[in-house]
């Protein structure tokens, strides 16, 4: 599953903001596809220098809490990944980091204890990313953790995936620049995205489709009974998602 083309650089976001275990799945999935030399965590000071771009291939963001990553980002660390994307360059975001990478985010709203919203400073998709789509989320427990069928564009074949608190891509089916990868069986919502901005792309998934059954705690009772399920589909889900990321860096 290896890529053998030119050498490539990975960067995977691993500071303040990001879940540790998103992260870790992040940082294994990427290494799965382009081998372990390639992956290299990076933090939001790294980000905010000039010495990454040039080099970096890809720019990942995994789950967590975007109003904390839009924090220690700050200003000069979102201009940089918006420069680095319209000059060419492939973001990637899964669940917290796609919400991140929308225009605005509407998460739990009408709910006093969770509701977020809020502008972004990203916008490579220039709608709104909306969750979640499926209940129960809950920060710090997997409680919302879900294992939820896709619907792939191009394939009579749905399959599933992780999911805990993800959201949809609203309207996505309105901008002519917007691919749409998948959709939630559930409604038929856009769940997966893949946009040029400027001579770049990004890919945005409201689902954990980095992650894998192996790497998932085995005693939290939240993901126990999702767990023979996640490990039936975990090769279907391989081969989709190095289909998907081929296509974003193409």
């Amino acid at each position: 599953m290896h890529y053998t083309r030119r050498p490539i650089n990975i960067v995977i976001y691993t500071d303040e903001g990001a879940v540790p275990h998103a992260a870790e799945q992040a940082l294994a999935f990427c290494r799965t596809l382009f081998g372990k030399s390639a992956v290299k965590e990076i933090s939001a000071a790294q980000t905010r220098t000039q010495n990454w771009q040039a080099e970096t291939n890809l720019y990942v963001v995994p789950g967590g809490p975007t109003s904390v990553m839009h924090k220690t980002l700050g200003e000069e660390g979102f201009q940089n990944l918006k420069h680095y994307v319209a000059d060419g360059g492939r973001y990637m975001g899964f669940c917290g980091g796609a919400y991140f990478g929308c225009a605005s985010v509407e998460f739990a709203k009408g709910d006093p204890e969770l509701e977020r919203t809020s502008k972004q400073e990203l916008s490579f998709f220039k709608g709104a990313g909306v969750g979640p789509v499926y209940p129960n989320f809950e920060y710090g427990t997997n409680r919302g953790g879900h294992v939820v069928p896709l619907e792939i564009t191009g394939q009579s074949q749905p399959f599933a995936t992780y999911f805990d608190g993800g959201g949809f891509f609203q309207n996505a089916e309105q901008y002519t620049d917007v691919e749409i990868l998948a959709r939630y069986k559930k409604d038929d919502t856009a769940a997966v995205v893949l946009r040029t901005v400027g001579k770049g792309k990004a890919l945005l998934s409201g689902a954990h489709i980095e992650y894998c059954p192996t790497l998932m705690n085995t005693e939290d009772t939240y993901l126990q009974p999702l767990l023979p399920q996640l490990h039936q589909q975990n090769e279907a889900r391989q081969k989709i998602c190095q289909n998907w990321v081929s296509k974003l860096l193409a």
